[in-house]
């Protein structure tokens, strides 16, 4: 038995098969390819970046070992799974067509290629940060992967070390911590404007993201990442045929085109060979790499920033809408603010002051029975509503029946140029028929619209 099934037979979880030992001229399992890394090496791929670019975007590959055990399988064409977890950009705003010509569509047709029987998901949740992910990825991302690439440095804001990055270590370390220990990829997209922090000076254009603080976040992790900026910046500057921001994003210099994305896929394809080659060459898997794998998390680099790990449930959606209670709620309606051939973006949408939503949901879900008779029994609840920057309002969340909480109010309108589903948490009674109520409230001494949208709640033991 291994260091790492060892560890994992401790803590009483099924540990990940181990690959067996390679050898630097082990056989091919298939005619006519010399080493199973071939297989990886020559699969197709037309690079759009040139060499140095491609370089540059290749920022780190981390402490390599989890990336190492799924190249392994891929190369042996063991069954593989894959996860991407992200945004916008994974669900394929901006490109052609959504699912074909963006970044995790093409990239899941190289793995494909490569391991036909490969198990895809796409946890991509347009307008989602980390906070957002936290309380519900398991709803949207398959468990047990073997890799899950992570593009949420653009949702998860400019502002270094902020809640959102704390937000974003505690889904990498709960990611790293499932039962696969699944290698955990950071593909960093870019956006190509000017940003404000809100203290001293604006950052540099070339420093205007967030994602270099969570690049400090990957290194101490030991993450492999990527940076779209890093492989794009002198084409753009340039004006580079090709290259240039017009052939990359789209007008609002954020969502990638078809090319753009192509950019990242290059990167993924290319952080895959380069590691490939060195498993079938100079560095086999060894007793090195068994070792790393058999390491546990170290502690949260940001203090007091330990993943909760509790049982939870998320309603969005159609799960969400059936929670509300239409003889309680006065002028909400449940609306689709997408645009033409886009990803849906359903809620309940209140646009005047009063305007009252109540929704009634079982705060015992993620409880045992036990915990749940308990006088004191309590669980987290996160209020899941679109914060955007200008035309939004705020609301009264209380509850009203059943459960008791303290009141608190929600506020949709942010100074950051982005809309995105933001998440308010707090504590509140277990009860089966929690009834929860939103009311729009004014502003005091503010001309602002009182838009509010409810887009969902998620209950949980953990957040």
């Amino acid at each position: 038995m291994t260091s790492e099934q060892s560890l994992a037979a401790s803590a009483g979880v099924p540990p990940p098969p181990s690959p067996a030992p390679q050898e630097a001229a082990t056989p091919s399992p298939l005619p006519g390819i010399r080493s199973p890394f071939d297989r990886i090496l020559s699969a197709n791929h037309t690079f759009i970046l040139p060499p140095q670019a491609l370089r540059r975007g290749l920022v780190s590959r981390g402490d390599r070992a989890r990336l190492r055990r799924f190249l392994l399988k891929l190369a042996h064409v063991e069954p593989v799974r894959v996860g991407f977890l992200g945004g916008s950009i994974t669900r394929g705003h901006g490109a052609s067509r959504p699912g074909a010509t963006d970044f995790a569509a093409r990239f899941s047709e190289w793995i494909l290629a490569l391991s036909p029987g490969a198990v895809l998901s796409v946890g991509a949740v347009p307008a989602s940060s980390s906070r957002y992910h936290e309380l519900c990825m398991g709803h949207h991302l398959q468990a047990d992967n073997d890799l899950v690439v992570v593009e949420l440095g653009i949702n998860d804001g400019a502002v270094p070390y902020s809640e959102l990055h704390q937000a974003h270590e505690r889904v990498v370390r709960r990611l790293l911590a499932g039962s696969s220990r699944p290698a955990l990829v950071e593909a960093f997209f870019y956006e190509f404007r000017e940003a404000t922090l809100p203290w001293g000076p604006p950052p540099p254009l070339f420093g205007a993201t967030g994602a270099d603080a969570l690049g400090v976040l990957a290194q101490y992790y030991g993450l492999p990442f990527v940076s779209f900026r890093n492989a794009a910046w002198r084409g753009v500057q340039g004006n580079v045929t090709g290259l240039q921001a017009r052939d990359l994003l789209l007008g609002d210099r954020m969502h990638p085109t078809d090319r753009g994305s192509h950019v990242m896929l290059d990167l993924l394809v290319g952080l895959m060979r380069e590691e490939a080659s060195a498993l079938g060459s100079s560095e086999p898997w060894g007793e090195a790499d068994e070792a790393v794998l058999a390491e546990a998390l170290p502690s949260p680099m940001f203090k007091d920033n330990e993943d909760g790990g509790g049982k939870g449930v998320c309603f969005t959606d159609e799960r969400a809408r059936v929670l509300v209670d239409g003889n309680g709620t006065s002028g909400f309606e449940w609306v689709d603010e997408a645009r033409a051939g886009q990803t849906p973006k359903w809620g309940f949408v209140g646009r005047a002051a009063n305007d009252t939503l109540e929704l009634e949901l079982d705060t015992t879900t993620p409880l045992s029975a036990e915990a749940a008779a308990k006088p004191d029994a309590a669980v987290n609840v996160g209020m899941l509503y679109l914060q955007s920057y200008e035309k939004m309002g705020r609301a009264e969340w209380t509850c009203v029946a059943g459960c008791t909480c303290k009141t608190t109010t929600l506020d949709g309108l942010t100074a950051r140029r982005v809309s995105e589903t933001a998440v308010n948490s707090k504590r509140v009674s277990a009860h089966e028929s929690c009834r929860m109520r939103l009311r729009i409230v004014p502003y005091v001494n503010v001309t602002q619209e009182p838009k509010f949208k409810y887009v969902g709640v998620a209950v949980s033991t953990g957040f």
